[in-house]
C-alpha cells in the first residue's frame, strides 16, 4: 500500500539536509545561507507554495521566518511514524464505512480459509505418506 504524505504531516517535524540547502527569507527570494550535509534545517512551522514548489517555513532562534525549497537533499527522521500514522487512519476509516466485521471478514477471511484447508490437507498427505 502507498501512502501519500501531505504538507499537514510535516509541521512540528525536524528537518534535517542529506546535501547542501538553500535557505531563503522569502519564498523564490535571494539565498541568505546554506545549510550542509547532515544539519538541522529547524522544526517545520508551516508551507507555503511560490510557482508550484513548496516550501517549508521554519523560525530562528530570534522569531525570524526562514524557508527552505522541498528537494532530495530533505531528510525527514520521522517519516516511518508519518506512514504507519498514515496506514492507521486508512484502516480506521475502512472499520468506519465498512463495520469492524465486514472489515475483519474481508482481511483475514482468506487466511482463515488458507489455514483450514491446509490443517485439513497435511494430515492426510502425512498419513498418506506413511503408507
Amino acid at each position: 500500500m502507498s501512502a501519500t504524505i501531505t504538507a499537514d504531516k510535516v509541521i512540528n517535524k525536524s528537518l534535517f539536509s542529506k546535501g547542501s540547502v538553500n535557505v531563503y527569507s522569502i519564498p523564490g527570494g535571494k539565498v541568505i545561507r546554506t545549510i550542509s550535509s547532515g544539519g538541522l534545517v529547524g522544526v517545520v512551522y508551516s508551507w507555503v507554495t511560490y510557482n508550484g514548489d513548496i516550501y517549508w517555513q521554519f523560525y530562528d532562534a530570534y522569531g525570524i521566518p526562514y524557508y527552505v525549497k522541498h528537494d532530495n537533499n530533505l531528510e525527514l527522521p520521522d517519516l516511518p511514524s508519518i506512514l504507519t500514522q498514515i496506514q492507521d487512519e486508512v484502516i480506521a476509516k475502512k472499520i468506519e464505512t465498512q463495520g469492524a466485521l465486514n472489515y475483519y471478514l474481508q482481511t483475514y477471511l482468506p487466511w482463515i480459509i488458507g489455514a483450514v484447508a491446509i490443517a485439513l490437507v497435511v494430515p492426510a498427505f502425512i498419513k498418506g505418506a506413511k503408507k
